[in-house]
């Protein structure tokens, strides 16, 4: 992919993401904060970094994760997990309990499905995780072309 596009993207999406660094969820009733492990997650999985044809489309779709977060009040999916998480700058692991609420919201104009993952370990802050098209048996191709104006 043309180095330029990608950068372009990734450069209008980090923007956008740090300038909402805390977004008030009517779901959770408090905040879900945007950190730097989040954006990195849009750009490298737990396998390694992701190609940048999926990079592009999960920076694409930050604004819709972003309204979804501010408008949903709907039940999410919800999964809870024990992991072995590194503390600190120290090489052992101590093992928390993780959370993840999954959000997916339809767009029709767009002929999209939304996916937002807001993830919490052990009793740390709600914090944005992923975005991804969910794409559930859905045929159409995705029409990406406005969404980067729908949030100002």
């Amino acid at each position: 992919m043309y180095d330029r596009y990608y950068q372009n993207k990734k450069d209008a999406a980090h923007k956008l993401y740090t300038e909402h660094p805390v977004i008030y969820s009517p779901f959770f009733k408090q905040s879900v904060f945007l950190g730097p492990e989040g954006f990195k997650h849009l750009c490298v999985s737990a396998t390694g970094e992701r190609s940048r044809k999926e990079q592009v489309q999960r920076f694409e779709l930050l604004p819709l994760a972003l309204y979804i977060l501010e408008t949903t009040t709907k039940p999410p999916a919800y999964r809870r997990r024990f992991c072995s998480m590194a503390s600190g700058t120290s090489p052992s692991k101590k093992t928390e309990v993780v959370q993840w609420w999954s959000f997916v919201q339809i767009f029709r104009n767009e002929r999209i499905a939304v996916r937002v993952v807001v993830r919490k370990i052990g009793k740390g802050k709600l914090h944005f995780w992923s975005v991804m098209l969910n794409t559930n048996g859905m045929a159409e191709a995705p029409n990406l072309a406005n969404v980067a104006t729908m949030w100002g």
